[in-house]
């Protein structure tokens, strides 16, 4: 979320978000967590067995009366996919961006798609709306970018996964517009 608020959103006050996640080499993750904890960063909670390969316990420190909670993660794919997406599986370099004058880092466009259309498909509790917008609104912002060719071949999920996503943005608005 915080990546898609500045290279996706015309604004990042667009993309709400409840948690920044860092996605690290494996090696490096407990490293990370120690850094946080150097900036003033805790954990609040249990480690969850489930998500153990999956991300470290979230850290959190209040900064200016907002409450910042980090998840260092090993594996940017949640535990119950059969696929990952760690820094040595990635298909390509990372795109880099500005935030504040400081150069910050976000999966490149084809590992970006196929981590949101998992993301989204994998939440069997809800399907929240901004994950759409995510999944459709990066796809349009980059196809011109994007390189489908490999992602037909590496991951045709992302495709059937799009087609279903636009039809779901589709029935938003009409049932937008038709109730405005």
């Amino acid at each position: 979320g915080a990546a898609l608020a500045h290279v996706l959103y015309p604004s990042t006050g667009l993309r709400p978000l409840g948690d920044l996640d860092l996605l690290v080499e494996p090696r490096a993750a407990a490293r990370a967590q120690s850094v946080l904890a150097s900036l003033g960063f805790a954990s609040h909670a249990a480690a969850d067995p489930a998500d153990e390969h999956h991300h470290l316990r979230a850290m959190t420190k209040v900064c200016e009366n907002l409450v910042v909670r980090i998840e260092v993660h090993r594996d940017a794919l949640s535990p119950d996919s059969r696929r990952t997406l760690s820094m040595r599986r990635l298909s390509g370099p990372p795109q880099t961006f500005q935030v504040q004058g400081r150069l910050a880092r976000a999966l490149g466009h084809a590992d970006m798609l196929h981590h949101l259309c998992r993301h989204v498909s994998g939440c069997t509790i809800r399907l929240r709306l901004v994950w759409v917008a995510d999944v459709v609104g990066y796809a349009a912002r980059y196809r011109d970018v994007i390189p489908w060719d490999e992602l037909r071949e590496r991951w045709p999920f992302v495709l059937n996964a799009l087609s279903l996503l636009h039809l779901v943005e589709l029935q938003v608005m009409a049932r937008t517009r038709r109730d405005a």
